[in-house]
């Protein structure tokens, strides 16, 4: 005599909803970008650069600073910072300026966790899809004031020439004690990148396919460059 188990219906149900799930995060899940490797220069290399938002005019100075943080479940900040691809072969390298303010006002105490994630956008700056998302420790002896943080990828990243593309730097775990400060360029109005716009986030997970880049009221850039890789 064979004993047949009917499962309620409930119970089904929810089985099918957890397969639909698991199947869209497979479909929707960012490829492995390996390890980045961290590095630290004093001035952007002088070949291959893609993109470069270079200090503020006239003076050549830090016009401000944008923060990262994540001390506490209600306190996180990001940042993301838009641009246009101006090279025919991928990406392999990005520098971000550390403002003179940092160790200053606000220091790097500990080893903390973060992710770059390089995204596609839309002309209109929507989130089309993340192509890497490089995560890495962070350590204090990188973050040194008016030096380049260097963030080179395992892997070069391949972007389309004239596409519009960002990146959005965020802590992956928390520490109520390190603050990231970068320096941020010229504003749209006079001397900036004009090809995009810096935004202070407040979204700890990885932002989503939809999602609109946001721009600050003061409408700045972060002071960055983008290298190419070198050759074809």
């Amino acid at each position: 005599m064979s004993t047949h188990i009917i499962a309620p219906r409930r119970f089904l149900l929810a089985l099918s909803l957890l397969q639909t799930i698991t199947i869209v995060s497979l479909a929707t899940a960012v490829p492995p970008a390996g390890t980045p490797s961290l590095s630290v220069t004093a001035s952007p290399p002088e070949t291959n650069i893609a993109v470069n938002q270079p200090l503020a005019a006239p003076a050549g100075a830090d016009a401000g600073e944008i923060q990262t943080r994540w001390v506490k479940d209600a306190e996180f900040r990001g940042v993301t910072q838009d641009f246009v691809w101006e090279s025919d072969v991928p990406l392999a390298t990005i520098g971000l300026r550390i403002s003179p303010e940092q160790n200053k006002r606000f220091k790097f105490f500990q080893p903390q966790k973060y992710a770059l994630d390089v995204q596609e956008l839309s002309e209109n700056r929507i989130i089309l899809k993340t192509l890497a998302s490089l995560e890495f420790t962070l350590e204090p002896a990188f973050v040194q004031s008016e030096k380049y943080l260097i963030v080179t990828p395992a892997a070069t990243i391949p972007l389309t020439s004239g596409g519009h593309y960002g990146f959005h730097l965020r802590p992956l775990e928390q520490n109520n004690r390190n603050r990231l400060l970068l320096s941020t360029g010229g504003r749209r109005t006079g001397d900036s990148f004009s090809g995009g716009a810096a935004m202070q986030t407040n979204v700890s997970g990885l932002v989503s396919a939809g999602v609109r880049y946001g721009n600050a009221s003061a409408d700045f850039d972060v002071t960055f460059f983008l290298a190419a890789k070198a050759g074809k």
